[in-house]
């Protein structure tokens, strides 16, 4: 009985020594794996850091232009409104209609005056001016010019 509670001793060593390697390397790959998770947070962590950076840098150069965008936008639709309230109290038809009058007398005015000019007997005004021409010319010999 001895010997086998020897062999049991042995054995139970044995497995023991086992156990406590497997325990050891189950610590060994714990650390392990615990400093690879810590650098994996620290590389989270700078990404992290950086993306706020970025996202802060792009909103401080975005966010005004889009500001200004926008302003731009109301006072364009405010003018928009302006016009097309302006239009809608014209009255496009009477202006059509007064401008047409406009054009009609203006043609009218023309053709008259074109008449005058027509009836304009140019060989009597030839006439009448080689006829002033011979009065003046006299006068102006007698005072020197």
């Amino acid at each position: 009985m001895e010997e086998h509670k020897l062999i049991t001793e042995q054995a139970s060593s044995k497995e023991m020594e086992a156990l406590l390697n497997d325990l050891k390397r189950a610590s060994e790959k714990q650390v392990e794996y615990a400093r690879k998770q810590s650098q994996m947070s620290q590389i989270t962590a700078t990404a992290s850091v950086l993306m706020l950076t970025l996202i802060i840098c792009v909103c401080g150069i975005f966010v005004p232009r889009v500001n200004r965008m926008f302003y731009d936008v109301e006072i364009i639709l405010t003018q928009f409104k302006s016009i097309s309230q302006d239009l809608e109290e014209a009255n496009l038809g009477q202006m059509t209609r007064n401008l047409d009058r406009l054009v009609s007398s203006s043609e009218k005015g023309v053709q008259e005056a074109l008449e005058q000019i027509n009836s304009i007997d140019i060989n009597t005004l030839n006439q009448a001016i080689s006829d002033l021409s011979d009065v003046i010319s006299p006068l102006a010999k007698f005072f020197g010019k």
